[in-house]
């Protein structure tokens, strides 16, 4: 079963370069569906390499080689960017999130900063499996990042899902300040799934 690394990314800056970013991302398919972020207009693959998502797996007297496919080598992730969601979208911001499988693409990253030396560039990503959480950032056209807590990760990740629910709201609006964090809408009343099991003996 694939694993996945879910990043999510907020750019920041002039809106005329968050909006030249913005379509330096995205690409339509051979159906004309809009893709959000394609790595291809970053880091396009060449005419000559006809399987760019297949690693090479050889099998000679009973040992087994693996050479990383082409995407592997040059994106850092076995496929394009999946699941992407826009999460912003307004002047002078962009916020986005997705997930690769496997692996951070870390070349596809550092691409979009060096590209873009006049934008701001912040997120994070993790992967459940081997419990890996980062954070990312970047300036001035230079990448940067650094391994977290996971475990402060998914607290935060459960919060961020309360207030987006609505559960709960975080008053303080300034960037960087401490949540202050209060009681909003009501939890939903229990639903009965199953009936209780006298019920069932009756």
């Amino acid at each position: 079963m694939t694993d996945y690394m879910y990043i999510g990314l907020t750019v920041t800056g002039p809106t005329d370069e968050v909006t030249l970013i913005r379509e330096a991302l995205r690409e339509r398919n051979e159906i004309g569906e809009e893709i959000i972020i394609d790595f291809s207009r970053l880091i396009p693959i060449p005419q000559e390499v006809m399987d760019p998502f297949t690693p090479q797996i050889q099998t000679d007297d009973h040992q087994v080689s693996y050479s990383p496919s082409w995407c592997e080598r040059n994106w850092g992730a076995s496929s394009n960017a999946l699941y992407t969601e826009i999460l912003d979208d307004k002047d002078g911001l962009f916020s986005v999130q997705f997930d690769t499988p496997w692996d951070f693409p870390y070349p596809i990253l550092e691409k979009i900063v060096s590209s873009f030396p006049k934008l701001v560039f912040e997120g994070s990503a993790f992967e459940n499996v081997d419990h890996f959480y980062m954070t990312f950032e970047g300036r001035n056209g230079e990448f940067s990042w650094q391994e977290g807590d996971y475990a402060e990760s998914a607290a935060s990740r459960r919060l961020r899902d309360a207030i987006e629910r609505g559960y709960i709201v975080n008053l303080e609006t300034r960037r960087g300040r401490p949540a202050r964090i209060v009681l909003g809408d009501p939890m939903p009343e229990m639903v009965k799934l199953l009936p209780e099991p006298v019920e069932l003996a009756a």
